[in-house]
């Protein structure tokens, strides 16, 4: 059950850079300690394409597919698919963006399917175990069906980070010395938690009604468990009745949480609701899609995307630029710069995010046992 939802949920939960808006108002509102441990990877030989894209491009479309012998894991490429680094898997299943203190980018939480705590995993290529958490009582657990107990929030800030155990229970856990916290208890299934940008506060996505259908409520918590917001049916995946599965979410600034809006006419090709919690209101940002142009450059080496709506498209950030890395829905990933009329094929499996250097990080997992990606793109 776990492994096909996941991959349909793959390509809907992973809304790329989005455009377009319309506002409205809202009226509504057991376990030893383990220190954490740093496993510096070893360095790997990079890996060349076969060919490589030439340094001046013809006017025509061109495609350039890197061949690499198989691997499992993490890997960091170029835009010429050049492997830099690789982290061999040890059962990776399920990973989350993370933001860990101020002055660090983006990283990833790898949750490991045999592992006792996810690990914070680094561009650098370090690797940090979250220390096991000391529980402070037993309450009775929803069940999911990603496979994992704890759920964490997307920020590790001042060694404390906000955990939801068994879908029920919010805890504030201190990564260095293990001890929790109980800071709330929800009636119904929580979806998805996520960490103001100071870690002062906590919002959780839970389930609008029993029977665990697409709508979810927003609630937003103080660092005593108090709640100072909440929206009900603010978040919406389209999924069968009775699966209890991650609905990721993102606060942008102190103000404004993203959350998803996906598989309803409502909305689109779907897209994230932007609320303000301060002024109550949202705005509706709907998910990129690929022009006509972009779709015709990419097709001759892709292939036609059965449903081109639902393909994953990361513009590298923060430049101005053409590159794209764009996720099929077989898993292929490719570059795709519209400039010099240009594809080039990065590899097969999850994509990840764009570096701060401008290289791609990808997962690429056993079929047979495929890991899957949490998290809102373009935030």
């Amino acid at each position: 059950m776990r492994k096909g939802f996941f991959i349909l949920l793959a390509f809907l939960l992973t809304s790329a850079t989005l455009t377009g808006c319309v506002t409205r108002n809202d009226s509504s509102t057991n376990a030893s300690t383990t220190p954490i441990t740093t496993n510096s990877i070893e360095s790997i030989a990079p890996t060349t394409p076969s060919s490589t894209p030439p340094s001046n491009p013809a006017t025509s479309s061109e495609a350039v597919e890197s061949e690499a012998p198989i691997f499992y894991g993490v890997r960091l490429v170029d835009k010429s698919g050049n492997s830099l680094r690789e982290w061999a898997s040890d059962g990776f299943a399920m990973v989350q963006p993370i933001r860990v203190d101020q002055t660090e980018g983006e990283q990833m939480l790898v949750y490991g399917a045999s592992s006792s705590t996810p690990e914070v995993l680094r561009e650098d290529g370090s690797r940090e175990a979250l220390t096991v958490p000391e529980w402070t009582d037993e309450e009775s657990s929803f069940g999911n069906d990603y496979g994992f107990e704890v759920l964490y929030s997307d920020r590790l800030l001042d060694d404390e980070i906000f955990a939801v155990r068994g879908n029920r229970v919010l805890y504030l856990v201190n990564n260095k010395s293990g001890k929790t916290r109980k800071l709330y208890t929800s009636k119904l299934p929580v979806y998805g938690v996520a960490a103001s940008p100071d870690n002062s506060r906590v919002a959780l996505l839970t389930a609008s009604e029993p029977g665990l259908t697409p709508f979810a409520d927003l609630i937003v918590l103080d660092r005593n468990g108090r709640e100072v917001y909440g929206k009900p049916k603010a978040s919406y995946i389209s999924h069968s009745d009775g699966f209890l599965v991650v609905y990721p979410m993102v606060w942008t600034d102190e103000h404004n949480i993203a959350v998803p809006l996906i598989g309803n006419e409502k909305y689109g090709n779907g897209g994230v609701d932007m609320i303000d919690i301060d002024a109550e209101e949202a705005v509706f940002l709907e998910k990129r899609t690929l022009s006509e142009e972009e779709l015709r450059l990419l097709e001759p080496f892709a292939g036609k995307p059965e449903f081109p709506n639902e393909l994953r498209i990361l513009p590298e950030p923060g430049k101005e630029t053409d590159n794209y890395a764009v996720e099929m829905a077989n898993g292929d990933i490719w570059l795709l710069n519209k400039t010099p009329g240009q594809v080039v094929k990065l590899g097969n499996g999850m994509l990840l995010k764009w570096t701060n250097e401008g290289n791609v990080l990808l997962l690429e997992s056993e079929p047979e046992q495929p890991a899957y990606y949490i998290g809102l793109d373009g935030f």
